[in-house]
């Protein structure tokens, strides 16, 4: 029996105890991120009881003290009621670590466990790297357990989830979790699999039969004709049962991320119509397979800690989220400035990705890196720079992730650490750098995508809600809100890793510089939800990429984001973006983003009326910094 009015107290008592331990002065903003985490606990709590299955969100600011509240809520709990328990759920070793070391010096009974590879005991070959060891099959007698992410997912019914076998009382994952498991192969991979199925286990063996059953279906598929030019085809084939046996269970946890274990994932979502062939239009480049599921437990008592989790897309289309109101975060004092990289670095066409697979492209591309670092930094500052991972992987650029003990990157005085996109969510170690580069974006394939957005609403292949995607402008609004989601959450948690984390006490982040290099349009027209009241410039690269484009209504709506001026005329347009208002201005005066731009720089069009009487935009409004939009500088950074 849980006692809500002394978890109340007990509480506020043990979080008071843990700042005095840190002689932290408790604020505003501290308090208010405090009352949501118990708010959320007890609705979760209440979950459990009525065995609702739900995720109670706190998107409460990076930074903010989510986990030292979440804390104080764990011990509370174990002390206000008999039976008690809690699991902790933490995305790397590294922070599951830190986590129990907290929860056992502020916890009243002491009675906590953590697992992970490093902290099992059953492995002596991991030394004395941890003082904390314990079994597996331990976990289920501790009240307090911390695991990572990759356990929680595996053992989904297994002993960290229960205590005295019953579920725990308040599980509590600390960064979200990746909900679907996507495999995605083409046939060389499915057959890459099956050579090596038969090398080691011999071609009369039921792993080979069933593996080379799988092949030889995809090798049909592969070679019909029959997408109708489709990018989408569902899927679903019954395969041989061995897919489902302990041996293909053990084979595709211990190749986990190899082919063999997508092939047996795959093999598993093609029984179930949760698979589809990804078609390149015309078939010119061949085709992906695609297996997906989804694969988060969604169990009652449950509370999600993380930043993002309110501009991420999935509770727009996941029915088991529901957000709990937390405090806002003000961005009035980052400084963002957006980049681009010159067109002949990176074509109206290319993306990164593609420029980066070849030797000369990724040299030419790390050197931009370098330089534009160096135009923008001043000696002795510390930055964090967040590239693509084939640069770090290939040493184009310097794998320094950490400024402890000198082992940043030295870039003329600087000291730099280099992180990839896909990692460094949770990290305080880069909390001290004044300035965070972001190169590109993190992007998915569509096909990807896809699959995400059918396993989260928990559609087969056959459903209507693939048809409706089949359009490469695809108007479906959950496609599109999941991939402006995940593009956000990417920005946003590695925006915030640098000294724009340091929260002060009324609510505003730490002084940082942010340069981004993200689609231009894409980042303006998604600004303001990202970092409200932040301060952004263009470099003159932005003016220069779009000029050399003739870059249409994005052209346009850069200019008049940046112009100095009050007044431009129609002919000054032209010459900086090649635009003829004569034959085309009112297509351009109707795009969203050209509307977007005159309102916020606070633009009015005035049609010519004759001689002297140009056609202009002029300003009826100047932009200024108490604002509800963000501020501007209004003119290119040079």
């Amino acid at each position: 029996m849980i006692l809500l009015k002394q978890l109340d107290s007990t509480y506020w008592r043990n979080l008071e105890n843990i700042h005095n331990s840190r002689a932290h002065r408790p604020t505003v903003l501290d308090r208010q991120v405090a009352e949501a985490i118990l708010r959320a606990g007890i609705l979760a709590i209440e979950d459990r009881q009525n065995l609702k299955t739900c995720h109670r969100v706190v998107p409460a600011p990076t930074g903010s003290g989510k986990s030292t509240c979440s804390i104080a809520l764990a011990t509370a709990l174990i002390e206000a009621g008999t039976g008690t328990s809690v699991l902790f759920v933490c995305e790397t070793i590294k922070q599951a670590d830190a986590v129990y070391q907290q929860l056992k010096e502020f916890s009243a009974y002491g009675d906590v466990a953590i697992w992970t590879s490093e902290h099992d005991q059953a492995r002596p070959e991991q030394g004395d790297k941890h003082n904390a060891r314990f079994y597996l099959n331990d976990l289920a007698i501790h009240r307090i357990v911390v695991v990572t992410h990759k356990l929680y997912k595996r053992h989904a019914s297994g002993f960290a989830l229960r205590y005295n076998n019953s579920e725990r009382t308040l599980t509590i994952i600390d960064e979200r979790i990746q909900e679907v498991a996507v495999f995605d192969l083409d046939l060389g991979d499915i057959a890459k699999a099956r050579d090596s199925v038969m090398s080691e286990y011999g071609c009369e063996s039921d792993a080979f039969r069933a593996v080379d059953e799988l092949y030889r279906f995809a090798d049909r598929r592969w070679a019909a004709n029959d997408n109708g030019n489709r990018p989408y085809c569902p899927l679903i084939k019954s395969l041989s049962p061995w897919f489902d046996s302990a041996e293909a269970s053990q084979l595709f946890h211990a190749s986990e991320g190899g082919h063999l274990s997508k092939v047996i994932g795959l093999a598993r979502c093609l029984a179930k119509g949760n698979a589809f062939v990804a078609n390149w239009v015309g078939g010119k480049e061949g085709r992906r397979f695609m297996g997906y599921h989804h694969d988060l437990p969604i169990l009652p008592g449950t509370i999600l800690l993380d930043a993002t989790a309110g501009i991420d897309g999935v509770n727009d289309v996941a029915g088991w989220r529901a957000t709990v109101s937390t405090p806002t975060l003000s961005y009035a004092n980052l400084d963002i400035c957006v980049l681009a990289p010159p067109i002949s670095l990176i074509g109206p066409q290319e993306r990164i990705s593609q420029i980066v697979r070849s030797p000369k492209g990724a040299s030419d591309y790390a050197a931009y890196i370098r330089e534009t670092v160096l135009a923008h930094t001043t000696p002795g500052e510390l930055v964090l720079v967040v590239t693509h991972k084939a640069l770090l992987d290939s040493a184009f650029l310097p794998g320094n992730a950490s400024f402890d003990d000198g082992q940043a990157y030295d870039l003329d005085g600087r000291k730099v650490c280099f992180i990839n996109w896909g990692a460094g969510i949770g990290s305080n170690q880069w909390r001290n750098a004044s300035a965070v580069f972001l190169f590109g974006a993190f992007h998915l394939p569509k096909r990807t995508m896809v699959a995400i957005n059918l396993a989260l609403q928990g559609k087969p292949s056959s459903s209507d809600l693939l048809e409706r995607i089949q359009s490469p402008n695809s108007p479906e609004a959950t496609l599109k809100q999941l991939e402006n989601g995940h593009l956000a959450r990417w920005i946003v948690q590695l925006a915030m890793r640098g000294s724009a984390r340091n929260i002060s006490a009324d609510g505003e982040c730490g002084k940082q510089r942010l340069f981004v290099t993200t689609d231009f349009r894409w980042f303006m027209e998604h600004h303001g939800r990202l970092f409200p009241g932040a301060r952004i410039t263009q470099d003159e690269s932005v003016r220069l990429r779009l000029q050399a484009e003739r870059g249409g209504a994005t052209g346009l709506a850069a200019v008049l984001f940046s112009s100095p001026d009050s007044t431009l005329t129609t002919a000054r347009i032209k010459e900086l973006t090649g635009i003829d208002f004569s034959k085309h201005g009112g297509r351009y005066l109707s795009d969203p983003f050209v509307k977007q731009a005159m309102a916020e720089g606070g633009w009015t069009f005035i049609k010519g009326g004759g001689r002297g009487k140009p056609s202009r935009f002029e300003r009826s409004v100047w932009p200024h910094a108490d604002n509800d939009n963000n501020e501007y500088e209004l003119a290119f950074t040079a």
